[in-house]
């Protein structure tokens, strides 16, 4: 079983050749091919290769990717690594800032830079909505409700929930 793309007529527009295939985003799409990922243009050309363990769609022109060695970065649609690959875990760009978390399992946010714009110390973190992100250093589980708290840009703590 291969998956392809088909045109909004119907018509086969992408052959049937990766082991998996998503969506496209910003123009490009992933794709699968022995269990690596990477990405097609609309016209079906493999613009990245599928060397990826795993990779985010394209938000703001950056594509959150996880190395064989289990790291995390960015990359930009042409392939090149624009944020190194050091990060346990990153998630795409939103509103310019990124999550990304560290090897201690905390949660901060990067620029477009790479630079880190707001420490990692929150065990969970949403996007920025606004000028604020809603952020929670609390591990509580069952019936116990998280202790949420509201962050600015800059990392402060403006409101608590």
């Amino acid at each position: 079983r291969l998956c392809g793309y088909v045109d909004t007529t119907g018509y086969l527009a992408i052959p049937c050749v990766w082991d998996n295939g998503w969506p496209f985003h910003e123009g490009v799409a992933r794709v699968q091919k022995d269990k690596m990922i990477g990405m097609i243009d609309q016209n079906g050309k493999n613009i990245i290769p599928c060397i990826w363990k795993a990779m985010s769609d394209c938000y703001e022109g950056l594509i959150a990717v996880k190395n064989s060695e289990g790291k995390c970065g960015f990359i930009n649609k042409k392939g090149e690594i624009v944020i190194p690959c050091k990060w346990r875990q990153a998630w795409a760009f939103r509103g310019g800032l990124a999550i990304v978390q560290d090897w201690n399992k905390r949660l901060g946010f990067i620029n477009k830079s790479g630079e880190l714009v707001i420490p990692c110390r929150w065990k969970k973190a949403n996007y920025f909505e606004g000028s604020l992100a809603k952020v929670s250093d609390s591990k509580r589980f069952l019936f116990f409700k998280d202790k949420w708290v509201y962050i600015d840009k800059q990392g402060n703590i403006v409101r608590e929930e």
